[in-house]
């Protein structure tokens, strides 16, 4: 059944987490921001063995200042031996300990597989994911975000070349900005995926200098097929951490937001419908 939630997260009272509070005394005494944007998403369970796969990485960092520092890390795999299994996860911290610096880790991973499905056959896997953001700021000019979002689309071809259409979806998307930007999240699926849990889990302290949001779903994906049909299961994952610290308050902080989600599911659409 379609299911949909959004919630803009308000500035609240609230204690830190034994979990998030263990990640932060790891920090460097002198570290002024700190940022972390983590997320995994797996499938399994199969009806049907893909004709063909494939997966792709990406990461980029980038350091300002003295004490700045980045890492950025990304798996992907589809499987087929001895079972067809795909995954892949993100892991992006950035921080920095100078008066005056920025740290910021990028990454994205793609899973993709191909299938063809006979008529009156049922379509089926299972599938779960997470993601676990957390940002922590020491003063009042500095700013810190983390961004994740996760989607996944079976796609067919349409009768024009280069164009395909879009049967189901699957998106999970989180932000949190300190001290006073957008918290947010969502998670929504069409007909054909019925989530079978979703827990969801913020952390917002009263000095606003260190948030937290974590987000833990599983589901089944199901479609019965009257015609023969041929189609790609992609999964796209992208996510950022960033801190900025800063002597004199500038006029604006950077926006991190996953923009570009649905420009990258075309591209990845176009790039399968050739396969068919």
């Amino acid at each position: 059944m379609p299911y949909f939630i959004h919630q803009r997260l308000a500035k609240a009272s609230a204690a830190a987490s034994l979990s998030m509070a263990a990640v932060f005394s790891g920090l460097p005494a002198q570290a002024a921001t700190f940022a972390g944007s983590l997320g995994d998403f797996s499938f399994e369970n199969f009806s049907r063995a893909p004709l063909s796969t494939d997966s792709s990485v990406r990461t980029s960092t980038l350091t300002t200042g003295e004490g700045a520092d980045a890492v950025a890390n990304a798996d992907a795999q589809f499987n087929t031996l001895p079972r067809s299994e795909a995954f892949n996860s993100l892991d992006n911290t950035a921080f920095t300990t100078g008066l005056v610096g920025s740290a910021r880790a990028k990454s994205d991973a793609t899973v993709i597989g191909n299938f063809l499905v006979n008529a009156g056959e049922t379509f089926t896997f299972d599938f779960s994911g997470f993601l676990d953001l957390f940002t922590v700021t020491e003063q009042p000019t500095d700013f810190a975000a983390a961004t994740l979002a996760a989607q996944y689309s079976i796609i067919t071809p349409d009768i024009t070349p280069d164009s395909s259409i879009e049967l189901d979806s699957f998106s999970l998307v989180g932000q949190i900005r300190t001290p006073d930007g957008d918290d947010d999240f969502f998670v929504v699926n069409s007909a054909a995926i019925t989530l079978l849990s979703l827990d969801i889990l913020d952390d917002i302290g009263t000095s606003k200098t260190s948030e937290s949001l974590s987000i833990d779903v599983s589901g089944r994906y199901e479609r019965f097929f009257a015609q023969t049909t041929a189609f790609t299961l992609v999964e796209f994952k992208r996510g950022e951490a960033f801190g900025e610290s800063e002597q004199v308050p500038e006029s604006s902080s950077p926006l991190i937001w996953l923009l570009g989600m649905s420009g990258a599911i075309a591209l990845i659409q176009r790039r399968t419908v050739a396969l068919f």
